[in-house]
């Protein structure tokens, strides 16, 4: 099943054979959560092209994200640690190292598994998406999950 499917139809169940899982756990709205989608799918489908390209990604990225990310002053960028600069975040998501595996919602959070496909592997971009959906960090846990060893680290 590919990562695509693995979104839509979220029926992903257990873990992966290799690759540590990143658990996230948070409040998330429904609303978060659909722009959440919305950006994922965007970056698939970016990946299917030379997204090293600056240009592709704000052509195929939802413009509330956009916008909303290219208008950062320096200053934001110093005083909030949650804020990347665009170009930034763009190298970081495409060198990502994780895909999308399975998402959960329970009576008052939200837990979301990425399997982790490349080390090191980096999550922080993704941390910036929870955060431009409007997810408090603050009240989101991440643990690795090594699935030979049913091992939980938090990080």
């Amino acid at each position: 099943m590919n990562e695509i499917d693995k979104i839509l139809q979220n029926t992903t169940k257990g873990f992966p054979e290799t690759g540590i899982m990143i658990s996230i756990t948070s409040a998330m709205s429904g609303e978060a959560y659909n722009k959440l989608i919305e950006l994922m799918m965007s970056i698939i489908e970016v990946e299917k092209f030379d997204n090293r390209n600056d240009k592709l990604w704000e052509e195929h990225l939802p413009n509330w994200f956009v916008n909303s990310s290219k208008n950062v002053s320096r200053d934001e960028l110093i005083t909030n640690s949650q804020l990347w600069d665009f170009g930034s975040w763009i190298d970081g998501i495409t060198y990502r190292g994780w895909r999308w595996w399975s998402y959960r919602k329970l009576k008052d959070k939200t837990v979301i598994l990425l399997e982790t496909i490349d080390y090191p592997y980096n999550v922080d971009p993704f941390f910036f998406m929870l955060y431009k959906v409007g997810v408090d960090s603050s009240m989101t846990t991440v643990k690795e999950i090594y699935p030979d060893s049913n091992t939980l680290i938090k990080i």
